[in-house]
């Protein structure tokens, strides 16, 4: 169980936003990301907090809760401008 709380990390590379949970990693392609909102879904995933947020992508998605949700959004906007951002 620390393994997948301590071990939970979300960083951008060149083309994707990777997430990192414990032994699970995500890769999730920026130019698919399509909306980003605030969520407090219960529902698991790769987030330490209630305090989320919903990343559509394609036809999937994702909860993720970045301990710096200002500077996620920010570094999420500089790299997909087109996303829209819904409630945040």
């Amino acid at each position: 169980m620390l393994w997948v709380l301590y071990g939970t990390f979300y960083w951008f590379s060149e083309d994707r936003l990777v997430i990192r949970c414990g032994p699970f990693r995500f890769r999730v392609p920026l130019l698919e990301i399509d909306s980003v909102e605030p969520t407090r879904n219960p529902l698991s995933s790769p987030a330490c907090s209630l305090d989320r947020l919903l990343l559509r992508y394609g036809r999937k998605s994702i909860m993720i809760s970045p301990a710096d949700k200002t500077g996620f959004l920010a570094e999420l906007q500089l790299r997909c401008p087109r996303v829209k951002r819904i409630g945040c």
